[in-house]
């Protein structure tokens, strides 16, 4: 990553948002950091405004939902390894990731996604 940055940015003040999105080595190591770090948004709560089915599950309105998003991320179902620190999966192809990444591609959200997504 070091190299990556020096060759990218020979002085730190050349830095800018456009090409720290091309650092690859460097986006890797942070998706699979927030992912063991565990993210800032570990579960989405909601009441259910009205009744529904999830599935087999019969849910009443006003029923109070959490899905908890930490536990899908070192489930193995989902990410091969999933305690093992390996910025490659990101990007390796076939892989239980990949194949993951590909059906959930919210399975991966450490800030949260949509209008409630961090801008920080």
């Amino acid at each position: 990553m070091v190299s990556e940055m020096d060759k990218m940015f020979p002085k730190m003040s050349d830095l800018n948002f456009e090409d720290l999105q091309k650092m690859d080595v460097f986006t890797m190591i942070q998706k699979e950091t927030h992912r063991l770090a565990f993210p800032d948004v570990i579960s989405a709560e909601r009441v259910a405004v009205e009744d529904h089915n999830l599935g087999d599950i019969k849910v009443k309105k006003g029923t109070f939902l959490t899905a908890c998003h930490l536990t899908n991320l070192i489930d193995d179902d989902f990410f091969e390894n999933p305690l093992e620190f390996d910025p490659e999966r990101w990007v390796k192809e076939g892989t239980t990731t990949a194949k993951t990444l590909k059906k959930h591609p919210t399975i991966y959200m450490p800030f949260s996604i949509g209008s409630r997504q961090c801008v920080g």
